[in-house]
């Protein structure tokens, strides 16, 4: 019995560090909050005064009954008190007030154009396939171009809308509508694994990630208004249904849902994914 103490303890002990602190360190006491007693909470800072033994000192804490009490170093951890002054020199001239506006950096966007003809006929399926297939190739690609563009377009089937839990003023910080004054809507999401079995079958599988997918889905006027925005370089609405929306998800998954409705022997959709088998 003494035996497996003495392997416990010293298994318990592994990772301890031994701590100590002199008169006159500055502690917080681990204490229980007014409140709840059943809540405990950081107190202090405290003195150490004098050190008992080891484990216990006794340290005086400012605006208690008791000046001093004895505590546990386990019931304490060091506090440390920040610089009230800090030294700053400037070798230059500096102006406060500088008469010339400040020009903020504006985000720029290089995308990567692509040309649709020269994609058509510079295929790499040029060489496994016969003159009949590659026409029939290019006839199905011209038919959906729009698909391949380098400007995104956006869906007409749908529109997505803010509604708000009561009429009364909305006070917003920049960048975030907050979500408490929005009215949750919900949507079924499918089972994965039922997904998965359904096209797991399949002899060929294809996985369409629809990443830029919400932004293909406008806002209507009243969304516009609701989810503008204010930054230093001025007041903006999104046009398109952005990802920080509350309702954003679930409105994709049901558009998606609907869209896909007819052809659920050959595609599915979860959430932005979609499986063409």
């Amino acid at each position: 019995m003494k035996e497996t103490q003495v392997k416990r303890k010293t298994w318990y002990d592994k990772n301890s560090v031994k701590r100590e602190f002199k008169e006159g360190d500055q502690v917080l006491i681990l204490t229980t909050a007014r409140a709840n007693k059943f809540a405990a909470r950081w107190a202090g800072p405290g003195k150490i005064e004098s050190r008992i033994s080891d484990t216990n000192y006794i340290v005086s804490i400012p605006g208690k009954k008791q000046s001093s009490q004895i505590y546990h170093i386990n019931m304490m951890k060091p506090y440390y008190q920040r610089p009230e002054l800090v030294n700053f020199l400037v070798s230059e001239d500096y102006n406060l007030l500088p008469n010339e506006d400040i020009e903020f950096p504006v985000v720029s966007c290089n995308p990567n154009i692509f040309d649709f003809n020269e994609m058509v006929i510079d295929s790499k399926l040029n060489d496994q396939l016969n003159s009949d297939q590659l026409q029939q190739l290019q006839k199905l690609l011209r038919r959906y171009d729009k698909l391949f563009s380098n400007e995104p377009g956006y869906t007409q089937l749908v529109e997505h809308d803010i509604v708000l839990m009561n009429e009364s003023i909305v006070r917003v910080r920049p960048y975030k509508l907050s979500h408490s004054i929005i009215k949750t809507e919900y949507f079924p999401l499918p089972n994965i694994k039922q997904r998965v079995e359904l096209v797991s079958v399949s002899k060929y599988i294809t996985l369409l990630d629809l990443a830029k997918g919400y932004w293909q889905i406008p806002l209507s006027p009243r969304a516009q208004r609701l989810a503008a925005f204010v930054t230093n370089f001025g007041k903006y609405r999104p046009l398109r249904m952005p990802f920080s929306l509350k309702n954003a998800p679930y409105f994709f998954s049901k558009m998606m849902a609907e869209l896909l409705n007819g052809g659920k022997e050959f595609a599915v959709p979860y959430l932005d994914d979609v499986a063409v088998f």
